[in-house]
């Protein structure tokens, strides 16, 4: 059962990519979209946030971390468990599946993003508030995937260590007379 086969080489990133997909869906679904406001300037109508700082990027970021760093934890639980003997495969596979992962819901956040500007109103009227486009705002949040399969593969590591290290030798120069 530790053997790597040519099926784990694709299915494992395969799997990583369709759950990431999956978490980008869910995030252009759930992530919630700021209000402008649009107001009129000498060179014409302008949208800005209606707030300093809007709890909807943050909110947003949030959503995108908390997805990517939980179907990260799993997965890896997953690869730690399939190859609990070889901590090194699974680390590989690990970062490897987070790699692909992040780079899919980037494609489809970024895709969604297109997508809002695309639909973006083209005359902005004065008074009226259009939502934002949506965006993933903080790019160290794609780093989460590959980061959490790391942390996992090194508690693994250290509980392996833990189990299996030699037990300390009794010292019996203590019971001799001197």
């Amino acid at each position: 059962m530790s053997d790597v086969t040519r099926r784990d080489l694709l299915a494992w990133p395969a799997l990583a990519g369709g759950l990431a997909a999956l978490a980008g869906l869910v995030w252009a679904y759930v992530a919630p979209s700021d209000l402008l406001k649009v107001i009129a300037t000498s060179s014409g109508p302008v949208a800005v946030p209606d707030a300093m700082q809007t709890e909807a990027y943050i909110a947003a970021d949030g959503i995108a971390a908390l997805l990517l760093g939980g179907v990260g934890l799993v997965l890896t639980i997953v690869i730690v468990v399939r190859w609990r003997t070889r901590p090194l495969v699974a680390l590989v596979f690990g970062i490897g599946c987070g790699v692909v992962g992040a780079l899919i819901f980037w494609l489809i956040v970024s895709a969604i993003h297109a997508t809002e500007v695309a639909a973006y109103p083209t005359v902005l009227i004065d008074g009226s508030h259009p939502s934002a486009p949506r965006t993933v705002r903080m790019p160290a949040i794609y780093v989460l995937w590959p980061l959490v399969a790391a942390l996992v593969v090194t508690v693994q590591g250290v509980i392996l260590w833990v189990i299996d290290r030699p037990k300390a030798i009794a010292d019996d120069t203590s019971d001799v007379a001197a």
